[in-house]
């Protein structure tokens, strides 16, 4: 895990989870970061709708603005969390959330970094955030940093999984590659929404699986009897010090619908420490 791409907006959350980006960098010994900024052409619109609205826009004058505005804000954050390692500006004409695969694998990037906005029930379901969608275009883990967190060396990471098909389902070599970097303990959490009070022998041969996965690291099991996810999951984040929480979203067998919300997208905007999500692999 040696190059890491933190978009970002020039907002607070964004400088916010910069900064936390790059004091990570420096934990695992990154080799390279970039700072990058997606900006459009503004779309006029003609008050007449019978009237078509033609204007050219200077897209080297687009540019130009967020490249100035980039390399501002790179010597900002720098000034907060001074780096021994390259940090690049990358400015590119494109939609973040349709085009952020493509940039990162064309730059071999390991890790994207990003904050996130818009709390409760309301923004959640009908604005959501631009980290989201990041979240449902890449293939590359996606940190998710909180507007108020503030960095901490990781020594805990959390692996939240369900105990369902583990050896399809987990990424095992992208969060090889956390540990690896980290050098922290996984511990693993399973969340009974059923009160359930004993393992069943499904849960213990999928706890087979998982050890043998990462025999190589302390590996720790837990299971929350909670029939609130988030609270549960907080709980536990409070109790055992957890630094970072990993999650693998995964494709439900029924459509998305407005009143459908993701485990992993209420983390998302609930956690109290950053969360990685990881697609299965």
């Amino acid at each position: 895990m040696k190059k890491i791409l933190i978009p970002t907006d020039f907002s607070s959350t964004a400088y916010n989870s910069t900064v936390y980006g790059l004091d990570f960098a420096k934990q695992i010994r990154a080799e390279r970061v970039a700072l990058f900024n997606a900006f459009q052409a503004p779309i006029n619109v003609s008050p007449d709708p019978m009237v078509p609205s033609i204007e050219s826009f200077d897209f080297d004058t687009l540019r130009k603005a967020s490249s100035d505005s980039l390399h501002y804000f790179k010597h900002s954050v720098l000034t907060d969390s001074p780096c021994d390692f390259p940090v690049d500006e990358m400015s590119e004409c494109c939609t973040l959330s349709a085009d952020i695969d493509q940039i990162a694998k064309e730059n071999e990037i390991d890790l994207i970094i990003m904050g996130i906005t818009g709390t409760g029930s309301i923004s959640e379901v009908f604005v959501g955030s631009n980290t989201i969608q990041v979240s449902k275009h890449t293939t590359v883990p996606l940190m998710i940093v909180p507007p108020s967190a503030i960095f901490s060396p990781v020594r805990n990471i959390l692996f939240l999984t369900d105990y369902v098909n583990v050896k399809a389902t987990t990424p095992s070599e992208e969060i090889t590659k956390l540990l690896e970097a980290t050098k922290a303990n996984l511990i693993v959490l399973h969340v009974d929404q059923n009160y359930q009070e004993e393992n069943t022998e499904s849960e213990n041969a999928e706890k087979e699986v998982l050890s043998s996965m990462f025999q190589n690291y302390k590996l720790e099991f837990f299971t929350a009897n909670n029939s609130n996810f988030i609270d549960a999951v907080n709980d536990f984040i409070a109790l055992k010090g957890i630094d970072l929480v990993i999650a693998v979203p995964k494709k439900h067998s029924f459509p998305d619908n407005i009143l459908h919300h993701s485990y992993s997208k209420s983390m998302a905007f609930h956690t109290t420490v950053p969360l990685v999500m990881i697609k299965p692999r």
